[in-house]
């Protein structure tokens, strides 16, 4: 009994413990599936994400850059950022989308910067299950940079993301090439971890059962 009451309260202290952080860097973790890149429809905020068949091989893998005389949207790695571009007209908003692994809390450390002429870029956030578009910030000569931080808890498989549109009607959408970059970190609800903590507790019960029906086995 002490033995079950001692591992009881192991186990209490450590799902009540902090849990490490998953960070999630938005340059050289993109290509995997917690990132996709898309665009929104600002009609019905309906997010649409690109597949490889539709991007143009730039020779890194999950990266495309898609042109025609209509549309055109690039995403290559350029020191360090992301390099994310509009569609030629209002409403072609491009949206880097992070898909949430697990639920729990995820903290946001990201930077816009203005990447060449182009004034009076959206910023904007994307929530798939709160109401989806929020414009949050504008680039532009006199504000070059913007930064957007904070820590929401977002439910596993819950989609949200960062983006851009062109300017609005008096912009071109070439002059609107926007860098972003930065982080994306995610600590597990307690109750993640306390059925991690459980399955780490019945393989070792397992383990232990092993040994001592071998050990029997040998001294019978």
């Amino acid at each position: 009994m002490k033995k079950i009451a001692l591992a009881a309260a192991l186990l209490g202290s450590a799902v009540s413990a902090p849990a490490a952080a998953q960070t999630y860097s938005l340059v050289n973790d993109f290509g995997n599936a917690v990132f996709q890149y898309g665009t929104v429809n600002t009609a019905t905020n309906v997010f649409t994400p690109f597949a490889q068949s539709n991007c143009n091989d730039i020779g890194v893998s999950g990266l495309c850059y898609r042109g025609s005389d209509t549309y055109q949207v690039e995403f290559q790695r350029d020191a360090g950022n992301l390099l994310i571009h509009p569609g030629p007209n209002d409403g072609q908003n491009t949206f880097l989308m992070f898909v949430a692994p697990h639920a729990g809390n995820y903290t946001f450390n990201t930077t816009f910067n203005r990447g060449d002429s182009g004034d009076g870029v959206g910023i904007f956030t994307y929530n798939n299950q709160q109401g989806g578009l929020n414009a949050v910030g504008t680039l532009d000569a006199a504000n070059p940079t913007f930064s957007y931080n904070g820590t929401q808890f977002l439910n596993a498989g819950q989609i949200v993301g960062l983006g851009v549109d062109r300017g609005g009607t008096n912009n071109t959408y070439f002059n609107d090439s926007t860098f972003l970059s930065g982080s994306i970190a995610g600590v597990p609800e307690p109750a993640t971890w306390a059925l991690m903590i459980l399955g780490f507790g019945a393989t070792g019960a397992a383990m232990r059962r092993r040994s001592a029906v071998r050990t029997s086995i040998r001294y019978a």
